[in-house]
């Protein structure tokens, strides 16, 4: 038989062993750590499980699709069995009420769900390129560097020359001016 944690091992209900543990339980859940493509149970304000995706993790909030047994959703994902989901329901959960890990979705169906709730967002999606067409567009944006005038050069020339004459002036009145026993 087991005993819920409220009580202890010989069945009588302990209310400071049932605290220390809640308390604990809790302290772990916000020490969770929450990424992108996730799967996660979360304990709504009502009491209800509900499971998620997340698809963006927030301070202290995540943006979530909500996961159903509802077989009329659009979308397809592999939660303890197949669930659904409708990508243009988007939701936010607070990040306290996870509690319970399922798996990490892989990148290529945490990609394409997001496609997904774009195009339910009504958002475009840039259509993929291949290397050639993207190394084509690069070639066609470069620019020829523009010759240096000569005129410019020579201009450049002469003020380092008088930059230089300057210097040294200056380096000559300042041994000049200092007291003897400073040099």
């Amino acid at each position: 038989m087991t005993n819920g944690i409220n009580r202890n091992g010989s069945g009588y209900y302990d209310e400071t062993a049932y605290m220390a543990i809640k308390n604990y339980i809790k302290s772990e859940e916000k020490n969770m750590e929450l990424y992108e493509g996730d799967i996660f149970r979360a304990v709504m304000k009502s009491g209800e499980e509900r499971e998620f995706v997340i698809l963006s993790v927030h301070k202290d909030i995540s943006t979530v699709l909500m996961l159903s047994d509802n077989e009329y959703f659009p979308c397809e994902v592999n939660c303890n069995g197949i669930k659904y989901t409708h990508p243009g329901m988007l939701q936010y959960v607070f990040n306290d009420r996870f509690t319970t890990f399922i798996r990490s979705m892989k990148k290529d169906e945490i990609d394409d769900l997001k496609r997904k709730v774009l195009e339910a967002l009504g958002c475009s999606i840039p259509e993929k390129e291949t290397p050639a067409e993207v190394i084509e567009k690069v070639v066609e944006k470069v620019v020829e560097v523009p010759a240096v005038d000569e005129e410019l050069k020579n201009s450049l020339d002469r003020t380092i020359a008088e930059r230089d004459i300057y210097k040294e002036l200056y380096e000559k009145l300042l041994m000049r001016m200092m007291p003897a026993e400073m040099k």
